[in-house]
């Protein structure tokens, strides 16, 4: 430790972790490997996480895991990073079963089992992971890593949306309204995409916004024909 000085909020944050408490081992361990809030210190983050393993804290796994994978501030270790999360995976973690898939379908992993990538987005979808659910949608619509599916694309966006996803409400509202992988349908399209903007989706907002506007100068060049040139 260095002499300076540490905010408050750090101050509760070690005093927890040092007293035992593992959620505040993980989430100091994250933070001084992201360098959120806290100086970004290896070392340290990588220590704090491991003792959170240790004491069986499964999100610790996954946070540890996807880092050393994607080496994200620490030192990247593919092998220890896919071991960690197949270990958090086999403990039912959705969030290492979504960062396995992502880092076969990256090509991170030496094994490009796109069979497998499917199975555990599927897996993690079903456990009622959201990421997982838009994840499986747009990229059974778009053919990006699995076969074209529009059954179950547009099931897990719809399910995502129900759950609360604006993504996912925004990628079946621009689809229904232009039909690109899925059947033209324009006032259910503007529907989902009212819902995104709402849950505020910017994108979503720039496309109604735009949508609506077209529809309205269309409409006003039809009451004068005038106008039309």
């Amino acid at each position: 430790m260095s002499d300076r000085v540490m905010s408050d909020g750090e101050k509760w944050l070690r005093k927890s972790a040092e007293m035992g408490n593992v959620k505040a081992m993980h989430n100091l361990g994250w933070r001084l490997l992201d360098g959120a809030g806290l100086p970004h210190n290896e070392q340290e983050g990588e220590m704090w996480l491991k003792r959170a393993i240790s004491l069986n804290y499964d999100p610790a796994l996954s946070a540890l895991g996807w880092r050393l994978l994607d080496g994200k501030g620490i030192t990247q270790n593919i092998a220890e990073g896919e071991r960690l999360l197949r270990e958090a995976t086999n403990k039912g973690n959705t969030y290492a079963m979504c960062s396995l898939a992502w880092a076969i379908l990256k090509g991170t992993l030496p094994n490009n089992d796109l069979a497998e990538a499917e199975r555990l987005l599927t897996r993690a979808a079903e456990g009622g992971n959201l990421d997982a659910m838009d994840s499986l949608g747009w990229r059974y619509l778009d053919a990006s890593g699995f076969a074209y599916n529009q059954e179950l694309g547009e099931h897990w966006l719809k399910k995502a949306s129900d759950a609360g996803s604006a993504e996912s409400m925004y990628q079946l509202g621009w689809r229904l309204v232009e039909g690109f992988t899925l059947p033209h349908n324009e006032p259910e399209g503007i529907m989902w995409l009212e819902k995104a903007a709402n849950a505020g989706h910017t994108h979503a907002m720039s496309y109604l916004g735009n949508l609506l506007l077209d529809k309205e100068e269309f409409a006003q060049k039809q009451q004068n024909p005038s106008n039309l040139h």
